[in-house]
């Protein structure tokens, strides 16, 4: 049983001489079990060594207690127990002594309070509030920065409890908040200073172990500022909303009372169209027409069809499609009305004054704007019927 165990394991008189030993304690002296037994187990330590553990075992026997202690040699740490074992009047008959590697445990040790030297060097100088607390909410460490946010010492508060930071409902939240699993990344939480005012912060909080103990670690953000820029930004909305309401208010008056006026602007603009159609219909054209058919006026029949087009191109709806002839240029129009009224190219081209050529292209871009492509069409017939 004793050499199932990974610990140097020995059994010793008062005397100090070795009952028996684990295999483990055997390698660890050099020796086998029957070499090791009957050996006093103080003749295989250096003097200060066997000095040290014979007061260790003297205490052991007098207070028929065990005695743990830890001890470095060579560089390894060991953690040993003596243990005593009592006859049935309760006299130490002799004892053992459980010895296990404790380096592992010393250097873990070790890096923990390194860390703890770290971890107090960064919170020192941080910038925001840090606390440790344990699970019943006691304070086991606040930097200086937590302190002046809750306007209180920051070395009496490790002895206080975060309870007395915070309202009742604020404690049923932050329970609630460090219940959680996982605890969320960031809430917020109101603190009560010491003056009795309240504190918005936002909370970054884990778990983490401080000294050997689970605790949450919160690292805390006072957020009065940003508080107040929320509040002054929903107030300049509130503001905005208010000033956007009233002017749109104000716009649609405003555009109903434009669209009176553009529809009263409208029917008197119909009504002028409406007049201004009627006379050119019913009294000038009329008069063109007379000139027309006089033959004291017969030179300027040309002139009278482009007047004619033109007031008929006036007088057309805004929204028809726009009369064919109108889309001709003026020395067309000029060249379609001597043809409409029988003239051939050299009496055209001789009144003008161009050339045959030139009033042969005239002829050519007519027909390719009033879109005749039949060569068929008679184009003084066509201009008659549109030129009237």
């Amino acid at each position: 049983m004793i050499n199932a165990n990974t610990n140097l394991i020995l059994l010793i008189d008062l005397d100090g001489t070795v009952v028996t030993a684990n295999e483990n304690a055997c390698e660890r002296y050099g020796k086998t079990l029957d070499t090791i037994k009957g050996l006093n187990i103080f003749s295989l330590m250096v003097p200060e060594q066997a000095t040290s553990r014979k007061k260790i075992v003297d205490t052991d026997i007098r207070s028929k207690q065990p005695v743990w202690y830890f001890e470095e040699i060579e560089g390894i740490f060991y953690g040993s127990i003596v243990y005593p074992i009592l006859d049935d009047k309760g006299v130490v008959k002799n004892y053992s002594v459980f010895v296990q590697d404790a380096t592992p445990f010393k250097l873990a040790e070790k890096s923990l309070i390194n860390s703890e030297k770290s971890f107090r060097a960064l919170a020192e100088n941080a910038n925001d509030g840090i606390i440790l607390i344990k699970m019943d909410g006691n304070i086991v460490y606040v930097n200086r920065c937590f302190g002046k946010i809750c306007e209180y010492n920051y070395l009496g508060l490790q002895k206080s409890s975060i309870n007395n930071l915070i309202e009742t409902t604020e404690r049923e939240k932050l329970r609630e908040r460090l219940g959680e699993n996982p605890i969320p990344n960031r809430f917020e939480l109101n603190l009560i200073t010491k003056s009795g005012l309240t504190v918005p912060v936002e909370v970054t909080a884990a778990k983490t172990i401080w000294q050997g103990q689970p605790v949450f670690i919160m690292v805390v953000r006072d957020i009065t500022s940003q508080k107040q820029t929320e509040a002054n930004l929903i107030r300049k909305q509130i503001k905005l909303e208010y000033s956007v309401k009233i002017r749109t208010k104000q716009l649609m008056e405003t555009n109903n009372a434009l669209s009176v006026l553009a529809r009263n602007i409208d029917h008197k603009a119909k009504e002028t169209q409406k007049q201004t159609v009627r006379i050119i219909n019913s009294k000038i054209l009329p008069i063109i027409e007379r000139f027309q058919k006089s033959k004291d006026f017969a030179e300027h029949w040309t002139e009278f069809d482009l007047l004619k087009v033109n007031l008929k191109e006036l007088t057309s709806h805004p929204t028809s499609e726009p009369a064919t002839i109108s889309m001709l240029t003026t020395a067309e129009l000029r060249v379609a009305s001597m043809i409409k009224n029988g003239f051939n190219n050299s009496e055209i081209a001789r009144r003008l004054f161009v050339s045959v050529n030139t009033v042969k292209t005239h002829r050519r871009n007519i027909r390719k704007k009033l879109h005749i492509r039949n060569s068929k069409i008679n184009l003084a017939s066509y201009l008659r019927a549109k030129m009237r």
